[in-house]
């Protein structure tokens, strides 16, 4: 597992054409926020840029600027490292606002792991399948305890 603190994990699951989305955030050695939440339709692809878009606002939120991201999808990462394109018209405005949020971040890394090394971000993205796709679920732990969790609506990206 990566080991520079703040890192950030974010996935996305589709299941029979509905969304999922998650992403794991550990600030320090003892704290971390969780957040999953249902996008209702569209493909996996569309999941991932969607729980990365969350994950970038949800760092300029906290004013995490030298986060290390690490994610599953190797398309994705690449093309916000500035490897690759992606030509699909229908995550054209969300593919800008990702790279104007990881611009406004103005430092940290983004790197591709393998699906193991990113359990906590597939475990919310699938458990966001199940979730009411009007709300995010929040949860905060420290020192492995949760001591805030919630419930709020989705913020428009």
């Amino acid at each position: 597992m990566p080991s520079s603190l703040p890192m950030a994990f974010f996935d996305g699951a589709e299941q029979n054409n509905i969304c999922g989305y998650g992403f794991h955030i550990v600030t320090d050695e003892d704290s971390s926020f969780s957040i999953h939440w249902n996008g209702g339709r569209g493909s996996n692809m569309m999941a991932e840029a969607m729980a990365l878009t969350g994950l970038l606002s949800f760092c300029l939120f906290l004013d995490l600027h030298d986060v290390s991201i690490h994610g599953d999808s190797q398309v994705l990462v690449n093309y916000v490292a500035g490897k690759n394109t992606i030509s699909k018209a229908h995550l054209a405005g969300w593919l800008d606002r990702i790279r104007f949020l990881w611009t406004s971040l103005n430092g940290g890394s983004i790197k591709y792991i393998h699906r193991e090394l990113n359990q906590e971000a597939d475990r919310l993205s699938k458990k966001g399948l199940h979730d009411d796709p009007v709300l995010w679920h929040l949860q905060v732990s420290s020192h492995g305890k949760y001591f805030f969790i919630h419930d709020f609506f989705a913020p428009y990206f």
